[in-house]
Parts: C-alpha cells; structure tokens; sequence
C-alpha cells in the first residue's frame, strides 16, 4: 500500500506536460491501490466507437488517460464517475462534451467542442445552475486531481473528514508540503478553494481556507479514527458541510464524519486521533473540546 510513498514528492518535477501526468499516476497507482496492467485501459476500438459516436476527435491528453486507467474504479469511480466510452456525449447545449459527473449527478466535468482539437485542453465544471467555469487548465491535471480525490473520497476508501478550526490551518500549512497541483473552486461552492498537502504515506485535501474549512485525510495504517470515538451507524441530523449536502452526518460516501455541534465528546476524541494520524503516533496534543482551541505539542 503506500508505505513510504510521498505523492507530494513524486510531484516535486511538476505536471509541465501529460507525460508527467501518467508517470504520477503509474506511480501513485502502484502505491495506493495496483499497479496498472495492460487490461486497466479501454480498448482503441471502443475509443474510436465513442469518436465515430460524437462525430469528432477528441483530446489527445483524454485518449492517453482512458488507454491508460479508463477500467480502474478504483481510481476513477469510487465517489464520482469518469464516463465510461460508450457513455461519453454531449450536454443539453451541445457545447461541452461530459466525461466525468458527479456521484448524484450535481455536477459534471467536460472540454468544450471549441477546444476538442487540442491536444490536453481545459478542463470546465457544471454545477447545479447549469453553468460551465473553468476548473483546470489541462486533462491531464484534472485526471491528477481525479484520482487523487477518488482514493481519498471514495466509497470503500480508508478516508476521513473532519471540520477544521481556523487555527489549526496553519499547523496543517505548515505541517505539510503542499503538492503541485493547481489550487481549484470546489463546484459546490465557487468561494472555497481546494489545495492538496502530503507526508509519507497520507494525503490531505483542504477545502477553504477558513472561516469554514474542512480537512479530509487518507493514508496508512487505518482506522485513524479511535474505534471507541467512531458512532454508530444509522440516520441522524442533516449534514451541513462546505457543500451544504443534505445526508446522513456519519457517513458521506466512503468518509466518517463527525461535526462538533452534533457529539462533542466524540468530536474531541475524534480530533485527536485525526491530528495524531497526521503528525504520527508520538505527538501530544493539548486543547479545550469547548473553545476548539488546539494545539500540536
């Protein structure tokens, strides 16, 4: 699994060209989920059906990634989906050809038909009003951001999310190397922003950068979270998160998710096993359940 493996690290050389692109993700793939294999990519007769389909070439950086990883959900559908060929089309305006939506099918992922003739073109994101704005500047970056936020979100996946306090921001900040991937809008909420941080062996995705902020965390070994502090299952409260997603508050998809307003006991406790799987075992870790102020000792 991913032992040593550090994806901010292996992304220190950049994401200058799709090449670099694949590279991670031959990489991030054989440490956190398998290798890829021969098999894990669509065939180049069904990519040419989808074209014939469409009635235009699609993007060279689009071909390269569905050859490469097209039949990996674990890499590409554990919490959204990448449209599988056969699927692949045109939204309701003609104007965007779709690839990749969103679990409940709030949001969609597409390259405008104008920029079909580029070889790794921008990346645009629909949200609920039906409204296209850019979210990365290339396929091939967005399908770094892809996996990256499937392993780490997915169902079935060994992550967690807890809302984290202005003040541990900067500890997470600091604490952290963010990786080289482009800061982007969460499509639910165009104010929050997205950065991914990294350490041996975890991953963490900042959504916001305060007042509200959540913090969601993967890595080895699991759970992170305290077994005690982990609530039983069943229906509660609506979950109010940066997204405002109606839900069940203790789990979201592959995620456990505790708010502080909801068990503050368990939040406490949750809190500090989520900051020790972060900083490692050793840390002490010194606060007020009450207050939400912490500190990393």
């Amino acid at each position: 699994m991913a032992g040593g493996f550090d994806a901010g690290e292996a992304l220190r050389g950049g994401l200058g060209d799709r090449r670099q692109a694949w590279e991670f993700i031959r990489r991030f793939a054989a440490e956190w989920t398998a290798p890829l294999a021969p098999g894990d990519g669509v065939s180049r007769d069904a990519w040419r059906a989808a074209e014939q389909r469409i009635g235009a070439e699609l993007p060279t950086a689009l071909r390269e990634a569905y050859l490469l990883f097209g039949r990996r959900p674990d890499s590409t559908a554990r919490q959204d989906r990448l449209v599988r060929p056969h699927e692949l089309s045109l939204d309701e305006s003609g104007t965007t050809v779709v690839f990749r939506v969103e679990n409940q099918r709030c949001a969609a992922w597409g390259v405008p038909v104008s920029d079909l003739g580029r070889a790794d073109p921008p990346v645009y994101v629909q949200d609920r009003d039906g409204g296209w704005e850019r979210f990365l500047d290339r396929v091939s970056v967005a399908c770094v951001e892809m996996v990256l936020s499937e392993v780490v979100l997915g169902r079935g996946s060994s992550g967690d999310m807890c809302e984290l306090p202005a003040g541990l921001i900067a500890v997470v900040e600091s604490a952290y190397e963010q990786m080289a991937v482009p800061e982007y809008r969460l499509w639910a909420d165009r104010s929050i922003t997205v950065r991914w941080f990294s350490a041996p062996g975890k991953l963490l995705r900042m959504d916001g950068r305060g007042p509200r902020c959540w913090l969601l965390v993967g890595g080895r070994p699991w759970p992170i979270w305290n077994p005690s502090a982990r609530p039983s299952p069943g229906p509660g409260p609506a979950f109010s998160g940066p997204a405002g997603n109606p839900g069940n508050p203790r789990h979201v998809a592959g995620l456990n998710v505790i708010r502080p307003s909801q068990e503050p006991d368990t939040w406490a406790r949750a809190r500090i096993d989520i900051l020790r799987a972060i900083r490692g075992p050793s840390c002490t870790i010194a606060g007020r359940a009450e207050s939400a102020e912490w500190s990393i000792l």
